[in-house]
């Protein structure tokens, strides 16, 4: 575990509801947006309005977040972002992207449904994000890659960029992926049993979705387990390595606890191509 230390950090404070106003705020104003906070007797009373580009403003009442904050202290920039990434593609003006351009992620059911919340409180359709179940808390989404960010991709853009439909979606976005990583991402070895795929910090936990074909993985008769803590790690151990999978799901729950953009703390078994859900063993009575 010595080794693997270097991968832990502590986890944040729980803020007060005034300091999480002004943390929402910051992070706002971080991306550009000019944001003024009105202050009223409590959270459920207070409120931040946003400049927008398109000259229009949007008031957001924050007792929805403030509730999944408080059932997940870790996760706050990421439900933070999951709201301006809404706002960003709300008033975002770009050239029209092209198929190369998709990409395929992983996010947790927190994720997406604050992205969903985020689109219903902007008066837009929250059934536009394009997403898929994968195993357990975790949905393959897709991205559109704009050169200097990537944003979500929306259900009426599929005709725009000739997709046909989201089968024919789901394999233009696997095949850009493959292409992407390939010679760019790394195996590193933390020992005990443990690895980890590294990409570019941004899709390194989507490179589950791609693991059988990645080079230096080797043969694992009994499957592979893997974590998805955050969106920049990937952890997997060998499925009949015991040992290991029990420090494997210790780093999964402390990684995702202290990560900035969290995506779950489950483990999971991918073997012939099928991704599960793990489920430990029951011991014989």
């Amino acid at each position: 575990m010595n080794v693997l230390a270097k991968l832990f950090r502590k986890k944040p404070a729980l803020l007060d509801w005034r300091a999480f106003i002004e943390h929402f705020a910051a992070r706002a104003r971080e991306r550009g947006y000019p944001a003024d906070i009105h202050w009223g007797e409590d959270l459920t009373r207070s409120s931040i309005s946003f400049s927008r580009a398109d000259d229009n403003a949007y008031t957001a009442y924050l007792d929805f977040v403030w509730q999944e904050y408080q059932n997940e202290p870790g996760a706050l920039d990421a439900f933070i972002d999951a709201r301006l990434d809404v706002l960003d593609q709300m008033t975002e003006s770009t050239a029209a992207p092209d198929a190369s351009q998709i990409f395929p992620n992983v996010k947790a059911d927190a994720w997406l449904e604050a992205a969903k919340a985020m689109r219903r409180e902007g008066g837009a359709d929250p059934d536009e994000i394009l997403n898929q179940p994968l195993a357990g808390d975790i949905h393959l989404v897709y991205m559109l890659d704009t050169g200097n960010a990537f944003r979500d991709m929306h259900r009426s853009e599929l005709g725009e960029l000739g997709i046909a439909d989201e089968n024919a979606l789901q394999q233009t976005a696997l095949a850009n992926l493959r292409q992407y990583s390939a010679g760019r991402a790394e195996n590193h070895d933390y020992g005990s049993g443990i690895h980890r795929l590294v990409l570019d910090g941004f899709l390194d936990a989507a490179l589950i979705l791609i693991l059988p074909q990645l080079t230096g993985i080797g043969d694992h008769p009994d499957g592979i387990i893997l974590a998805v803590p955050a969106r920049d790690a990937l952890l997997y151990c060998d499925g009949g390595d015991h040992d290991a999978i029990r420090v494997l799901q210790e780093l999964a729950q402390e990684l995702h606890g202290a990560a900035p953009y969290p995506i779950s703390a489950r483990l999971y078994h991918l073997q012939d191509g099928e991704l599960d859900e793990y489920a430990p063993p029951v011991a014989s009575v």
